[in-house]
């Protein structure tokens, strides 16, 4: 069931009954709207901008961060749990990208974007091994491109700028980072 019900009574707590007469679905009746914590009714404006706010975040990104010890030889795992998992942005720290190395940042954007996925990355800034920071992206519902932000040498970190490909969303921009 994809309705929102809410509870229409003053004293409900987790230990309560609830009657059937109690429960109103929000969208035929929204002035009988309650909060769930027992205090004062809501105004129909107020119940009607709480449902704005459900719906604005509908169009949000799903969220996950990443400690890789090595993206590489884990891109194939890697792409699958954020496809499984509908994950729309991965912050991705100790990448383990090779500065110097450009065909490896090459083979590894490439791996990801034969399955829809966007990568910017911020590869560790000295010639010490490990370390490093990424973006990656769903392009199926975002667009993301890199910010071009000083970041002091002895930093890794990454900025992206990410855009719903969905004309309803209510954000039009959301500024990403990644640092390690």
């Amino acid at each position: 069931d994809s309705n929102i019900y809410c509870v229409n009574r003053d004293n409900v707590d987790v230990n309560s009954e609830i009657d059937t007469s109690d429960v109103v679905q929000i969208d035929s009746d929204i002035s009988d709207i309650v909060q769930l914590d027992g205090n004062t009714s809501q105004t129909p404006d107020q119940a009607t901008a709480s449902v704005d706010n459900i719906s604005a975040s509908a169009n949000l990104p799903t969220v996950a961060t990443y400690n890789c010890r090595s993206l590489f030889p884990k891109i194939g795992n890697f792409k699958t749990d954020l496809l499984e998992r509908k994950i729309d942005v991965g912050f991705a720290c100790e990448i383990w990208e090779q500065k110097e190395n450009k065909v490896h940042k090459q083979e590894i954007e490439k791996m990801l974007e034969l399955d829809g996925l966007k990568y910017i990355s911020a590869p560790r800034p000295s010639n010490r091994n490990g370390g490093g920071a990424a973006i990656v992206v769903n392009s199926e519902h975002f667009s993301c491109e890199r910010l071009n932000v000083f970041v002091p040498a002895n930093l890794e970190v990454v900025y992206g700028l990410l855009k719903p490909k969905c004309a309803t969303a209510k954000y039009k921009k959301i500024i990403l980072c990644s640092f390690y």
